[in-house]
């Protein structure tokens, strides 16, 4: 069972659809569960601003839960503000501290129009897992919508590209996976890219 945080923000629906589509037992949660034994994988999503997504996860009691399940080993992805969340603080208007699951800083992208709005290519770095290189080939298109994000990242699986600005744009921690742009919208090319996620996770792909 997937579980899709609901915290108030961002692109829940699309991503529960796209989830659905493939076939994945999933489920929104708008509260941390008591009893996690039928959860295996846990998806933050998110649209918006970092400091007013960061109050609502600590509103709601998220943060704590989600530190202590990535703190077991168990699996956590985040799509867009959501993997941006992952890290240790943001410099979105003001200085705001994140999850810390990932060491890094989001900040304010150099493009020359901004947000960075459209489809993209995303190139993979030379780690990564095999489950993405067999199955995604480097230089597919994703959608994106963002004007932060992060410049670099040790933990970084891929990169993109605009206006001769380098971003990572998807990473890779061992539990942990982030990606900038939006699998879920991003037609074919993002199915597949999730269903290799769920297969890195030890989630089999439905028939």
């Amino acid at each position: 069972m997937i579980g899709i945080i609901d915290y108030r923000i961002g692109n829940i629906g699309n991503v529960a659809r796209a989830l659905k589509y493939m076939g994945f037992d999933h489920r929104v949660i708008k509260r941390p569960p008591k009893d996690i034994h039928n959860i295996s994988v846990l998806f933050l999503p998110g649209v918006g601003a970092f400091k007013p997504a960061m109050a609502s996860l600590e509103d709601l009691g998220w943060v704590d839960f989600v530190r202590s399940w990535t703190e077991r080993g168990n699996p956590l992805l985040g799509i867009c503000l959501g993997m941006q969340l992952l890290f240790t603080r943001s410099f979105e208007e003001e200085e705001c501290s994140g999850l810390g699951l990932v060491e890094g800083t989001v900040e304010l992208l150099p493009f020359k129009k901004s947000p960075h709005m459209g489809w993209n290519d995303v190139s993979w770095s030379s780690d990564i897992p095999g489950v993405f290189a067999d199955h995604i080939p480097s230089g597919s298109f994703f959608y994106f919508v963002h004007s932060y994000g992060i410049p670099s990242s040790r933990e970084e699986m891929g990169f993109s590209m605009v206006d001769g600005v380098r971003f990572t744009s998807a990473i890779c921690s061992s539990n942990i996976m982030g990606f900038q742009f939006h699998p879920e919208r991003s037609g074919g090319n993002g199915l597949k890219l999730l269903q290799a996620a769920m297969k890195y996770f030890g989630e089999e792909c439905p028939e």
